[in-house]
């Protein structure tokens, strides 16, 4: 089984797999902290750790930026599972980065982009894999909501629940670990958690042989529920199906991006296809009157 070992300050001492320690980097690890509207150097939380029924229980703060943690690290059947929560203590608003490092010494190892694209993981370089445009302010954000590291025995994973959204990044710094961070905002106005944002991740081992498929395929059987398959058909998915053709299905055609504001609706509902609305809540478009 995969095991994390803490210290009494909440550095981790030590990464298990089977009963085997993997080799550490000369980081204490934990939980970690940047203020990005202060120009502030990342820093570690300082806490303390108890047993409680939960898992362990981190409680700590970081006394430079007026910021406190409470976090749970639990072990279940396949996975750790690891929820925070950051405050504020000044009621002011705060940019924060957050995140949870697994200071293991991978080198060696195999870092993969997707799952057809492993990359050797070399001294002095950092590995990720981010979208093209996918930025919070000039930070990049991970494609995938996990990342997969192997060995020769072993795969290693970390990964964001896809039920709790937030902008982060999985990645590895062969001078730092094995990380996951998160841009945080913290506002006194949020009347559900004010002043405060949580962060939840798991830390999953999978088949080093199979590379990021089996760290995929142990994903979606940790979270079974976020990938059921409730459409009774399955096919091409685009914007604006032929409607001149007398058997789109014959095509694959089966989702209509744009269908339901199509004037031929009824003509593709005839054929079977799935007619869908398409949001654009990133942007706002204004009819001018002719």
């Amino acid at each position: 089984g995969l095991g994390l070992v803490f210290d009494a300050q909440g550095g981790v001492a030590a990464l298990t797999i089977d009963g085997q320690e993997l080799p550490l980097l000369e980081l204490p690890g934990g939980f970690f902290v940047e203020d990005l509207m202060q120009s502030v150097p990342l820093s570690y939380f300082e806490t303390r750790v108890e047993m409680v029924s939960e898992g362990i229980m981190f409680s700590g703060h970081a006394p430079d930026l007026a910021l406190e943690l409470e976090a749970v690290i639990s072990a279940q059947a396949d996975h750790i599972r690891v929820d925070g929560k950051v405050r504020d203590t000044t009621g002011q608003d705060r940019g924060l980065r957050v995140g949870f490092g697994l200071p293991v010494d991978a080198g060696g190892w195999t870092w993969w982009d997707d799952i057809a694209t492993p990359r050797p993981i070399a001294r002095g370089d950092t590995y990720g894999y981010y979208g093209a445009d996918w930025t919070a302010g000039q930070r990049q954000l991970s494609v995938y909501p996990f990342a997969s590291m192997t060995g020769k025995d072993t795969g290693l994973a970390l990964a964001q629940r896809v039920d709790q959204p937030r902008f982060f990044r999985l990645l590895y710094d062969s001078a730092v670990g094995y990380r996951v961070d998160y841009e945080l905002g913290l506002a006194a106005d949020t009347a559900k958690f004010p002043s405060s944002a949580s962060f939840h991740f798991i830390i999953y081992r999978h088949d080093a042989a199979w590379g990021m498929r089996s760290a995929a395929q142990r994903f979606y059987e940790i979270f079974p529920e976020s990938f059921q398959v409730r459409a009774e058909r399955q096919g091409l998915y685009c914007n604006i199906v032929p409607t001149d053709l007398a058997s789109p299905e014959d095509f694959g055609f089966t989702y209509d991006l744009a269908g339901f504001h199509q004037p031929e609706r009824q003509q593709l509902k005839q054929h079977g296809i799935y007619l869908l609305v398409h949001p654009m809540g990133t942007e706002a478009h204004i009819r001018w009157p002719e």
